[in-house]
């Protein structure tokens, strides 16, 4: 792992050693914040990784997780919804495979946040309770990923080395492209669970979703593809789904969709 830190840190990268736990592989007590750069830790450890955020020069990841099994689909899906190819190939964005069989992509940008949740979906425990857990997430200021040699991480494309700048509307591409897979929303609003209120009748009539679509588009909505929307004013991206994250829901992430609420679903009726 020292041949692995010595090349991160050369294009610098803050690293930190890790152990078969995936934690970080330090003496007791002492800090990894900044990254560790004691050579002696990183001849003994199992694998490495890398600080994301400002320690590594802006360094940003999107983790797409295996839980469900399906993750090699799932990113499938997010590399062929609009946008995402052309930033990937023009900026050739390192992506590498993981222990568990998921994926991270690397890229760096001025705007770099927090470990965000984009993508959930609800999973059933061995006793029949379900909970969301998460399909896809950042990691970002703060946060940090295990990268290759590490035993069970491989290289897919491009280099780890080289994860070039991306612009801040390039990011909200890629972010939302993750957000729209997402399959565990909060509705604005529980006031139609009654299935003898006019609102319940209304959602579940033929009519609901066609006239919640001429509603939207009234509203200058754009339906890009199927189920997938861009706000007024908007000339890229993606801002809503309809349909995907819930059947007859209209789930709204984009911080400019007034009137609706970020990360907040709709009924035809709402």
């Amino acid at each position: 792992m020292i041949t692995a830190y010595r090349k991160y840190n050369s294009v610098g990268y803050a690293c930190v050693p890790t152990g078969p736990d995936k934690m970080p592989a330090i003496p007791k007590g002492e800090s990894w914040t900044g990254g560790w750069k004691n050579e002696h830790e990183y001849t003994k450890s199992f694998g490495i990784a890398l600080l994301a955020g400002s320690f590594s020069g802006k360094l940003e990841c999107i983790d797409f997780d295996n839980h469900f099994g399906d993750a090699k689909q799932v990113f499938s899906e997010f590399y062929k919804t609009e946008g995402v190819k052309e930033i990937i190939q023009k900026h050739k964005l390192p992506v590498q495979s993981t222990t568990s069989g998921g994926y991270h992509l690397l890229y760096k940008c001025d705007l770099i946040e927090g470990n965000q949740k984009l993508a959930s979906r609800m999973k059933t425990d061995g006793q029949g309770a379900s909970r969301p857990d998460t399909l896809i997430e950042t990691r970002g200021e703060g946060g940090y990923f295990i990268v290759s040699p590490t035993p069970g991480y491989n290289v897919v494309l491009n280099d780890l080395t080289k994860a070039e700048f991306i612009t801040s509307e390039e990011r909200a591409i890629l972010l939302s492209a993750c957000r729209t897979l997402n399959k565990v929303v909060k509705t604005y609003k529980k006031a139609e669970e009654n299935k003898d209120q006019p609102g319940e009748i209304f959602n579940n009539s033929v009519d609901a979703i066609p006239e919640m679509i001429s509603a939207l588009k009234r509203a200058g909505w754009q339906e890009i593809s199927d189920g997938i929307w861009r706000r007024p004013g908007k000339n890229k991206g993606i801002s809503a789904t309809l349909g995907k994250a819930h059947p007859g829901i209209f789930y709204n992430f984009s911080a400019n969709g007034d009137p609706f609420e970020v990360n907040k679903g709709y009924t035809a009726f709402q």
